[in-house]
């Protein structure tokens, strides 16, 4: 199924520019995509819809809300905030954030 293939890909991607730098994670990323995909490999139809479906939303969300946080030399951790993370408005912040 190409749209399953197209998903891996999208998830694939996505995580890898979600962790670039970090290996551990990158690796454990990859480690569960391969096996949600082993898992839904006898899916057809519908299911199998649902699953590629499911797997592109996690990968946009991935991108749009998730970001690394890397310790600087200082103790201080810096976002990695990329073009395509959402950022909003949060009204119940007590500080604000310098991007």
């Amino acid at each position: 199924m190409a749209a399953a293939r197209s998903c891996f890909r999208n998830l694939w991607r996505a995580s890898r520019e979600l962790f670039e730098g970090d290996a551990v994670i990158l690796e454990a990323a990859k480690a569960r995509i391969r096996t949600g995909f082993r898992e839904s490999a006898g899916l057809a139809g519908d299911q199998a819809k649902e699953k590629v479906n499911l797997g592109n939303e996690v990968a946009s969300l991935l991108r749009r809300n998730v970001v690394q946080a890397v310790k600087q030399d200082n103790g201080v951790y810096s976002l990695k905030i990329r073009d395509s993370t959402e950022i909003s408005e949060n009204k119940h912040r007590t500080k604000t954030l310098k991007y």
